[in-house]
């Protein structure tokens, strides 16, 4: 019996626990690491698998003037959430003060006037743990600097440290300073959280005081490796010189950590001596440390890395190194271009996307400094890296970078790659061709585009996702180029049916590219389909926003009068969505009627906790 009584018991405590850490985000605060397939899928993420909607001229070349949408609360919200701070219903109470915390941290409306009722709130002797930590969190976003004292006597309550003593950094409360400075010189009667608290405060407010206390810390194999690298990093911040005999005295232990603890307080130093220190752990057999020296090497004196570790740091293990490598190459002018060109074709993005970055600026620094030798290399190399048996991420960079650096004799190249296997190559192809916009390839641009049509319209075939993000862009070329060959393609895509439905961005360029096709000589028959999409924002189900938008776009582009009638109306019903304002925009382009301002209205964040029965509807 009592064995079952202790495990109850046990097992209360535990989530009773457990549920506090959650609700005040100790738990929260703890990232889960991402499982193999999840950290797979990061590690191997693309530039163009995913279309924003921002790539597309669609957006971009048709000034909407969408203003942001701005966020109100009716004053009616305020009188009623600070009359339930007084509230006996503890949960409400603790709602008041979490929704007047998100309210003025989202923009809702400024709550600085109630931080006497919140202090209050935050006072009361029989207010629970977990409302009074909403209460220091709402303190802190309120920013209330005469709170200070308040927080400071309920320090030792669960939660609150963690909020208030960063706020009491950013004010520089006084009191706080010398607590502080109380736990570094006398680390063990505090917690080690409260060892870092105490150290990263210090460091933000720049005192002088705390150099002494974490050289200390820094020097002392008591603590952990986490926390001397911490006390290491803020005293680097606070000393920008003097620290390289203590560094290199950390550098000749052979304790783990200590070499870690040692180049990080080089990390803001200057100097031969330093330079002298850094070169001599670009090859530490711990990453971290190596890339260390070689951040602030790359700052200081990219030249001072010697040819050979440069080029053996490029095959490393460590993706980061690769990286630091990569930007070493760039400002390395003389590096051979075939160093960053294989860097295109790494496992790791940022690597291959920093590869890309480094010959695209190299090239327009040559473009710049009319330095036609360079630019022609550079064109070379990225000719021969779109074929020379690169895997599908060495081809997908190669595809974006010929798009940055404007290289048009790799447009026939580039249309091959339209039909590769892999969605990530052949979308960074389309999107390569759209922004080359060379003529002489569309043929094959509209040959490979209703291939894939064919493709979407054959049960079980057809690949939509692909469709997404390819055919936008070459919708979008064939409107550039004015040309006509696509028109009967693009029809195609006007109707609401399926499968066709479902490809939203495809849908919205076609329409947008029929509209520049006849911009000199709007179709009637494409003008009623148009007006009927445009309209058919209640049926069910009901057309896609993109579309309506699109079309609205249309008339305008078009100056199409006979449609004045519905674009009003579609102003009227959606003026502060996105529809909406393409339809004002229409309309002005039309009549040269202004466009009329986007009204404040009250932006619903779903539903608060309470909201009083009448309220302000429209923000004067």
């Amino acid at each position: 019996m009592s064995h079952r009584i202790l495990t109850s018991i046990l097992r209360q405590r535990f989530f009773v626990g457990f549920a506090f850490a959650l609700l005040t985000g100790e738990l929260a605060a703890q990232q889960e690491k991402p499982q193999w397939a999840e950290r797979q899928a990061v590690s191997d993420s693309t530039d163009t698998v995913h279309l924003d909607f921002r790539q597309l001229r669609t957006w971009t070349l048709t000034d909407v003037s969408l203003a942001p949408e701005a966020r109100f609360l009716a004053p009616e919200f305020k009188s009623l959430w600070k009359s339930v701070l007084d509230s006996k219903d503890r949960e409400l109470r603790r709602n008041a003060v979490l929704s007047i915390g998100q309210a003025h941290e989202g923009g809702y409306d400024d709550f600085s006037d109630l931080v006497d009722n919140i202090r209050a709130t935050f006072n009361r002797d029989d207010l629970r743990p977990i409302t009074r930590v909403d209460a220091a969190r709402t303190l802190v976003i309120l920013d209330a600097r005469s709170a200070a004292s308040d927080l400071m006597k309920q320090l030792n309550e669960p939660g609150i440290r963690q909020i208030a003593e960063p706020a009491f950094a950013r004010w520089n409360y006084e009191p706080a300073r010398s607590m502080w400075m109380k736990r570094l010189t006398q680390p063990d009667q505090a917690s080690r959280s409260h060892l870092v608290l105490a150290i990263q405060c210090l460091g933000q407010i720049k005192s002088a005081g705390a150099k002494t206390e974490c050289r200390k810390i820094t020097l002392s194999s008591r603590f952990d490796v986490g926390l001397r690298v911490i006390a290491a990093r803020t005293l680097a911040g606070l000393k920008t010189s003097g620290l390289k005999e203590v560094a290199q005295q950390l550098l000749a232990r052979k304790k783990p950590g200590s070499d870690l603890v040692g180049a990080t307080l080089l990390r803001n130093h200057s100097g031969d001596a330093t330079e002298q220190i850094l070169t001599g752990l670009l090859e530490h057999s711990s990453p971290p440390v190596a890339a260390i020296a070689w951040e602030r090497l790359n700052r200081l004196n990219p030249e001072r890395i010697p040819a050979a570790v440069l080029a053996r740091t490029f095959v490393t293990k460590d993706a980061r190194l690769r990286q630091l490598a990569v930007q070493n190459g760039f400002l390395r002018q003389e590096l051979p271009l075939e160093r960053l060109t294989s860097a295109l074709d790494d496992h790791h993005p940022d690597v291959r996307r920093a590869a890309r970055h480094a010959l695209r600026d190299r090239e327009h620094k040559a473009v710049r400094e009319a330095d036609s030798k360079s630019v022609g290399e550079i064109h070379a190399a990225t000719s021969k890296a779109l074929s020379n048996g690169y895997s599908w991420r060495g081809l997908e960079q190669a595809c974006l970078l010929a798009a940055e650096i404007d290289h048009d004799r790799a447009a026939t190249r580039i249309a091959e790659l339209l039909r590769h296997e892999r969605t990530e190559v052949a979308s960074a192809a389309a999107y390569s061709l759209k922004e080359l916009a060379v003529e002489g390839v569309l043929p094959q641009m509209l040959a490979y585009a209703s291939e894939l049509d064919q493709e979407l319209m054959t049960p079980d075939k057809g690949n939509p996702k692909r469709v997404e993000v390819i055919q936008p862009h070459l919708f979008e070329s064939f409107a550039e180029h004015n040309y006509l060959a696509a028109e009967p393609l693009l029809r195609k895509y006007v109707p609401k049916a399926d499968p066709r439905f479902s490809t939203w961005y495809s849908r919205m360029t076609a329409i947008w590219s029929l509209a520049y096709l006849h911009q000199e000589s709007p179709d009637p028959g494409l003008v009623a389909q148009l007006k009927t999409r445009m309209m058919d924002w209640s049926s069910i189900p009901p057309e896609m926003d993109e579309i309506v938008l699109a079309c609205a776009l249309a008339f305008g582009i078009m100056k199409e009068e006979s449609a004045i009638p519905q674009l009003r109306k579609l102003a009227g019903a959606m003026l502060v969505q996105a529809p909406g304002r393409a339809a004002c925009w229409a309309i002005n382009q039309i009549t040269g009627e202004p466009i009329p301002p986007k009204p404040g209205m009250e932006k619903s964040r779903s539903q608060w906790f309470l909201a009083p029965l009448k309220r302000s509807s429209r923000l004067e």
